[in-house]
């Protein structure tokens, strides 16, 4: 298994890396996406958000699942959805509090950071990289599908 720890805007570069070379799946389960459409074009939300809407227009099929409660979440729904990718709000029964990325069934990110500006350039959060399908097979069984399928 390969394991990296990641601080800050370590984790945007990375993400977006794997972003630009995913080829089949990227699951996205995330208490907050800070997304707004007049941030910069270097803002790490939207840096994101605009790599999601890339691997959907490849043909990778992309699914986000954010916590309703959440108002900063409805503009990146919003723009999601427009672009045709599978982005909804969780129900009330729970708040969706997990930061979990699964890219391809084998990368997964999970940690403290929302995708946020300050969560990548203020704030003290951390989160891992994982690369094993094991760990990926795990946390879609556990977390992806309950979610997913409610």
């Amino acid at each position: 298994r390969a394991l990296h720890f990641l601080r800050g805007s370590e984790y945007g570069s990375s993400l977006e890396r794997d972003f630009e070379e995913a080829k089949e799946s990227i699951d996205v389960v995330m208490y907050l996406i800070g997304y707004k459409s007049g941030q910069s074009e270097d803002a790490w939300p939207k840096v994101l958000v605009n790599e999601l809407i890339r691997a959907h227009r490849r043909g990778v099929k992309v699914r986000v699942k954010l916590e309703g409660s959440v108002k900063g979440n409805k503009e990146c729904l919003k723009r999601l959805k427009g672009a045709g990718i599978d982005a909804s709000a969780d129900g009330k029964e729970m708040i969706t509090h997990i930061k979990l990325v699964i890219i391809d069934r084998k990368i997964v990110y999970v940690g403290s950071q929302n995708w946020t500006v300050s969560a990548m350039r203020f704030n003290w959060d951390s989160s891992v990289r994982v690369e094993s399908e094991e760990v990926a097979a795990d946390l879609i069984r556990q977390t992806i599908r309950p979610l997913f399928n409610r």
